[in-house]
């Protein structure tokens, strides 16, 4: 299988020429809040609108998801193409041994995962781009390439070769004997798994505070349950991508730390590292800078990560909550 994910510019351009030389022509599903179970029957499927949730069976060979929030699930067959447009969408494919889908993702914090295939496509490689991504994906025994920025990239099956560009990236793989593995770029962590009879992976990391470590260290504590507090600070520093001043440690939350609701599953992970960072290395003092377009807004913004970190291992947080103009972000800094 080879995944292509166009950055947002390109993939908004080719969205704008595919519809204006040819109208959508499939099934059209609209609407906020449904729930459904439809059969696309060899066609496209478009969903469009907010909070869906659409069950597709059949055969598809095509998917536009157009919106905010919603879950699809749809087997795509062929030479498929899977179009979204959004934030916070969640798509789950499955595919047919033969296909070769093609996917274009514009928005943030969109999620999509895709079934184990039973017998390895024809393509020899798989190209992945796109910023801020959530994305589990199966390499079929094919080299990967990875080019993101805050982004989360999960492969299933065993890679021969995987090459990591970007930045404050976190990849999980499994690798093959002797993979050779190149991370070019800043803040990107590898975790990585091989056979306990294989050769070691051959590693060139150029760039700064990236790193590759085996699954089994502290570094993948996070998703097996560890406590971060559990955690050397210096990892966590690394994972953090924090900046380390004289002053103090600087960490900041990216527009996808958040959703509708609060704070999303990426801002989560963010947070429960950051709450082990606090317990290890209590600060003398500490300011939570939410930034917002509205001062007020970013002010709830910072009061949100406040209280998640007091609920997620912090009881004792006392912190000076501010709000700011600016991109939405939050910055918090621990000062020494």
């Amino acid at each position: 299988m080879r995944w292509v994910l166009i950055g947002a510019v390109g993939a908004m351009l080719a969205s704008a020429t595919a519809q204006a030389a040819s109208p959508f022509t499939g099934l059209l599903l609209q609407g906020s809040g449904t729930t459904r179970t439809v059969s696309c029957n060899n066609t496209s499927v478009m969903v469009e609108g907010a909070r869906n949730a659409v069950t597709i069976t059949g055969h598809c060979n095509g998917l536009i998801v157009r919106g905010d929030s919603n879950q699809v699930s749809v087997p795509l067959i062929g030479a498929a193409t899977l179009d979204i447009e959004g934030n916070h969408n969640r798509v789950r494919t499955s595919s047919t041994p033969d296909a070769t889908p093609q996917l274009q993702m514009v928005g943030e914090a969109n999620e999509l995962t895709s079934s184990p295939l039973g017998v390895a496509p024809a393509a020899d490689s798989a190209t992945i781009f796109g910023n801020g991504l959530n994305v589990e994906l199966d390499c079929n025994a094919k080299p990967v390439t990875f080019e993101s920025v805050n982004s989360h990239l999960k492969l299933r099956g065993v890679c021969p070769s995987l090459t990591l560009r970007g930045e404050a990236n976190l990849v999980e793989a499994n690798l093959a004997s002797g993979a050779d593995v190149t991370i070019a770029g800043n803040a990107i962590s590898l975790l990585y798994r091989v056979a306990a009879d294989a050769a070691p992976p051959n590693f060139a990391i150029l760039g700064m505070d990236s790193l590759a470590l085996p699954a089994n260290s502290l570094a993948s504590a996070l998703t097996q349950g560890t406590p971060p507090a559990k955690l050397p600070v210096a990892l966590l520093l690394q994972l953090l991508n924090a900046q380390v001043q004289a002053s103090g440690t600087i960490v900041r939350l990216p527009p996808a730390a958040f959703n509708s609701t609060g704070v999303s599953p990426s801002g989560a992970l963010i947070l429960q590292r950051l709450a082990g960072l606090i317990v290890q290395a209590w600060p003398n003092s500490m300011k939570i800078i939410g930034q917002e377009d509205d001062p007020g807004a970013g002010k709830q913004l910072a009061t949100v990560v406040s209280e998640y970190l007091v609920s997620h291992g912090v009881p004792g947080l006392t912190a000076d909550i501010l709000g700011q103009h600016g991109e939405r972000a939050v910055v918090v800094q621990l000062l020494n």
